[in-house]
């Protein structure tokens, strides 16, 4: 069974853009995944770019 990848959205708080991607936290703070992600050794996890975004922000 495939599972859906669920997406996210928020503004960046460097610029207040929009971006759209995987919810994450660094440090408790809100990030959007763009691009993939991939674990490594089920500890790491590397990704192509992140934004941190404002929390009130972020849906769906």
């Amino acid at each position: 069974m495939r599972m859906r990848e669920i997406k996210f959205r928020g503004k960046r708080k460097d610029n207040g853009e929009w971006v759209y991607g995987c919810l994450c936290c660094i440090d408790n703070e809100p990030v959007i995944v763009e691009g993939s992600m991939k674990w490594v050794d089920g500890s790491e996890l590397y990704c192509n770019t992140f934004h941190f975004v404002i929390p009130e922000t972020i849906g769906p």
